[in-house]
């Protein structure tokens, strides 16, 4: 059920990029929507655009994981590098279990 609701309000927001609304807020929160589908690959598509502006760390790291499934590793080596430059809570690292 959960999934679902993340998959419509993707679609939301894809309607309100259509209509010219992008920005990073609506960019970081497609990007979370396909990151709790497991969409990986299109989650890596629309945190790039987030990574531009002044990322979280947490945007940094899923970036840097939907990188990773994606298998761009250099470029997700490079995004972890800086995720454990930025990050200061390492419950982000036990709360997804990757790291």
């Amino acid at each position: 059920m959960e999934k679902f609701a993340y998959a419509e309000e993707a679609a939301l927001y894809e309607e309100a990029i259509t209509d010219g609304m992008a920005s990073t807020v609506v960019a970081a929160s497609k990007a979370e929507c396909y990151w709790q589908q497991r969409d990986l690959k299109k989650a890596a598509k629309w945190y790039a655009l987030v990574v531009k502006d002044e990322p979280t760390p947490e945007q940094i790291l899923h970036y840097a994981l939907s990188l990773k499934s994606i298998e761009q590793y250099e470029e997700a080596d490079a995004w972890l590098e800086r995720y454990e430059m930025v990050h200061t809570d390492d419950r982000i690292d036990n709360k997804h279990g990757f790291l």
